[in-house]
């Protein structure tokens, strides 16, 4: 595997993206936790409902979905992966190349609406007018980057895990679907446990709420770890990363891709 060519099809496949209708949808998406934040911003528990449901439940696992897939869809679709395997460049520069390219150019989005959500609960927002509330309690610098942060990590994760669903079964979007919202959904509602780390998004949630000494009532019982020293969220959430990374890598390498049926 040639860096040198992981970073050529990366740099291509983020500047096709940018000209891509689907940039600008994947834009509006990603924008969702600021816009609601905006709107309702107020007490500080309101950013504890839209940032833990909305953004890391939500959207953050469906723009993960959207695009993993893609990172070898949009090639089998348009059929040009079998060229890109007949370049000199090996499988995984391809797949690895095509990971970063669609990281990089929709990471950003996410980590701007989230870090834009945090913003409001500052005392920055409060004073520019983006809160309404005159509340005393306010969201720290630390903690709007930490929430931005682990939002961009777990993005991360999701994008590959479903990256290399779609290198292993051609149906990935329809059972990444179900494997997000209804199995984790089920999942992370386990009260600890060695099921429960599972969870992707429960594991960027814990990491957000760690990074504060109080919570809204009902979240301690809902994230008994939250009464727990210590922390390991982020290498929970790199041990998934390389994971599904090193599956991803071994799916492209020893699995053939089966190009759709071309139409008369």
């Amino acid at each position: 595997m040639s860096a040198g060519a992981t970073f050529l099809v990366a740099r291509n496949t983020m500047a096709r993206h940018l000209r891509t209708a689907r940039f600008w949808l994947m834009t509006v998406l990603s924008s969702v936790p600021f816009w609601v934040a905006l709107i309702a911003g107020g007490e500080l528990q309101q950013f504890f409902g839209t940032t833990l449901f909305l953004s890391y439940q939500v959207v953050l696992p469906l723009l993960g979905l959207i695009m993993g897939v893609s990172v070898l869809q949009d090639e089998i679709e348009g059929r040009t992966i079998t060229y890109l395997y007949t370049t000199p460049m090996s499988r995984a520069s391809v797949f690895l190349g095509r990971l970063l390219g669609t990281y990089a150019a929709f990471a950003p989005l996410l980590f701007l609406s989230v870090l834009g959500s945090g913003l409001v609960y500052t005392d920055a927002g409060a004073e520019l007018g983006m809160r309404r509330a005159a509340q005393s309690d306010f969201l720290t610098a630390h903690q709007m980057w930490a929430t931005a942060a682990f939002a961009a990590a777990g993005f991360l994760v999701y994008l590959t895990f479903f990256a290399s669903l779609r290198a292993i079964l051609k149906k990935a979007f329809g059972i990444g679907f179900i494997l997000t919202f209804l199995v984790e959904g089920a999942v992370s509602k386990i009260p600890q446990g060695d099921i429960a780390q599972l969870s992707v998004w429960r594991h960027v949630a814990l990491g957000f709420l760690k990074t504060f000494e109080e919570w809204p009532s009902g979240f301690t019982k809902m994230f008994p770890e939250l009464g727990h020293p210590g922390g390991g969220e982020w290498r929970t959430l790199l041990v998934i990363f390389v994971g599904a990374l090193v599956v991803g890598l071994w799916a492209v390498r020893e699995r053939e891709v089966r190009l759709p049926a071309s139409v008369a």
